[in-house]
């Protein structure tokens, strides 16, 4: 029989289900996770604070800023599966969902927005995020290119910031709702089995 476990931490309301031998360590997992993303009751930062880019002469160059996201990230059981932040605040994606590239470096752009608290990442970055996720040897902008309208870039070279767009953050939390309800149904599938074959057993 599955269990719920209902978790509000830093204004995040999330409902944990599945066995009760494992909430305890999902619920300590999804408690340092979500520790790492809020100070205090400070707003999460959208944007981190960082030097104007200058040009090869040293100018500064003027630039647009990044759109505003002006909200907080709606977490799910599923960031417990997917993202993993380590000791010392790298980001990566835990096991091979999602299988599209395109969607695992998305997916990370939006952990670093809503996990580590970081709009816009930079390009170092955000590369070590994905070759620790297994996903190197691509440019970035061809990994991102069929996300165009879910990102945006400012600066050039090793200069260049990524951000997550408004649009960008419904299709990954999309993605996390539906990874939540496969796990679900998966776990409900398994019970429904052990329950069946504790009946069947003779007495």
């Amino acid at each position: 029989m599955a269990h719920k476990l209902s978790v509000t931490i830093g204004g995040n309301k999330v409902e944990l289900e599945g066995d009760p031998r494992d909430l305890a360590e999902r619920f300590d997992r999804l408690t340092e996770m979500l520790a790492a993303s809020t100070n205090g009751d400070q707003k999460r930062p959208t944007q981190t604070s960082e030097e104007s880019p200058k040009s090869d002469r040293g100018e500064p160059i003027q630039e647009e800023p990044f759109s505003d996201l002006n909200r907080d990230p709606n977490f799910t059981d599923a960031i417990v599966e997917v993202f993993d932040i380590s000791d010392d605040g790298s980001l990566s994606l835990l096991g091979p969902w999602p299988a599209m590239a395109p969607d695992r470096a998305l997916l990370l752009l939006y952990g670093f927005w809503a996990l580590a608290g970081e709009r816009p990442s930079t390009a170092p970055a955000f590369g070590k995020a994905l070759r620790r996720s297994g996903v190197d040897k691509i440019r970035l902008d061809r990994l991102l290119a069929a996300h165009a309208r879910h990102y945006e870039t400012r600066g050039q070279r090793r200069g260049k910031r990524y951000a997550i767009t408004a649009e960008g953050v419904d299709y990954c939390e999309d993605l996390l709702s539906n990874k939540e309800a496969e796990s679900v149904t998966a776990e409900d599938a398994t019970s429904a089995a052990q329950d069946r074959l504790k009946s069947e057993a003779p007495l």
